[in-house]
């Protein structure tokens, strides 16, 4: 599976399973997030242990469910960003409108 997630408590953790997550798995990914803020989660992890590289549209799609959680007061975070996927954030300056997380255990606890 390309993505798979986990409920802990009322937070949704995503797991990306792609080691390159580029527009082809875009739009998928953006409704798999959308489903789960459609069912009233608001607090989502995306966990980014497996993902090696994402292009432009990918990251598109983690900004557009970060804009449609927060309008609903909630938050999504991302951590475990391998090297080259954490120079995409920094580059494009999204680590500057993302909370973003070493482990999954330190994004987890950012909620409590």
């Amino acid at each position: 599976m390309k993505f798979t997630a986990e409920k802990i408590d009322d937070i949704i953790v995503v797991l990306v399973n792609l080691k390159r997550a580029t527009y082809r798995d875009a739009e998928e990914f953006k409704y798999e997030v959308k489903n789960y803020i459609d069912k009233g989660f608001l607090k989502i992890i995306i966990d980014l242990n497996e993902c090696e590289f994402m292009d432009s549209t990918f990251l598109g799609t983690l900004v557009f469910n970060l804009k449609t959680i927060s309008r609903l007061g909630g938050n999504l975070i991302i951590c475990s960003p391998h090297s080259d996927a954490r120079a995409i954030l920094e580059i494009t300056g999204a680590v500057n409108i993302f909370d973003i997380y070493e482990t999954r255990s330190a994004a987890l606890e950012s909620f409590e």
